[in-house]
């Protein structure tokens, strides 16, 4: 994703959006399923419902945070949206950071 954003910086035709756009929704669809997968994956047993709620919780959030922070900043750096790219880049690159640090040898025990 952060490919995607860096990419995104640098689009100035339309051709360009739209094929950016086509292999960005492509993604999209695998990277959900994966993130699903390894989700249940790390688990504990008994825990599935609570942590797939906060899940879904955190990517509702997601979904309401990133176009707020994008068009602010869009709109405070004067209508440049390429800053919005660079701040919405800024969140993946924190989020790898933090993933980074998750041991995926399967479910945590109690």
């Amino acid at each position: 994703w952060t490919a995607i954003v860096v990419a995104a910086y640098f689009v100035e035709t339309q051709a360009q959006f739209w094929a950016l756009a086509i292999v960005a929704g492509t993604g999209l669809g695998a990277v959900q399923a994966a993130s699903r997968t390894f989700l249940a994956s790390l688990c504990p047993e008994g825990m599935e419902a609570e942590l797939f709620g906060f899940y879904s919780l955190c990517g509702k959030s997601a979904a309401i945070m990133g176009p707020l922070v994008f068009g602010g900043i869009s709109h405070a750096a004067g209508g440049n949206q390429r800053a919005g790219i660079l701040a919405i880049g800024s969140f993946f690159l924190i989020g790898f950071v933090l993933l980074s640090r998750v041991k995926a040898g399967g479910p945590a025990r109690a």
